[in-house]
């Protein structure tokens, strides 16, 4: 199934570009999904995720608000990847 991504802010610059498309298998997660881009894009994702220095939106939703890194995504859904608004 294949998931998009669409990269903001350092994600972008690390991405070179706004959409990428990520193909994953049947029940694929969040986390599957950040563990697979990190190597192309040479950012830790996952730990980026877990220390509130990314927000991932799924279909327009924060995913802290489902299962977090656990949330298993569907063919066609659109994650959305930003560093966060405020640096700390």
């Amino acid at each position: 199934m294949h998931v998009e991504v669409l990269t903001y802010g350092h994600v972008r610059e690390a991405a070179g570009e706004k959409r990428l498309v990520e193909s994953v298998s049947e029940g694929a997660t969040v986390a599957t999904v950040l563990g697979s881009l990190t190597p192309t894009l040479g950012i830790e994702l996952v730990e980026a995720f877990e220390r509130d220095a990314l927000v991932v939106h799924l279909d327009g939703r924060d995913v802290k608000l489902a299962d977090g890194l656990e949330t298993e995504l569907e063919s066609g859904a659109r994650l959305s990847l930003t560093g966060t608004p405020m640096p700390e």
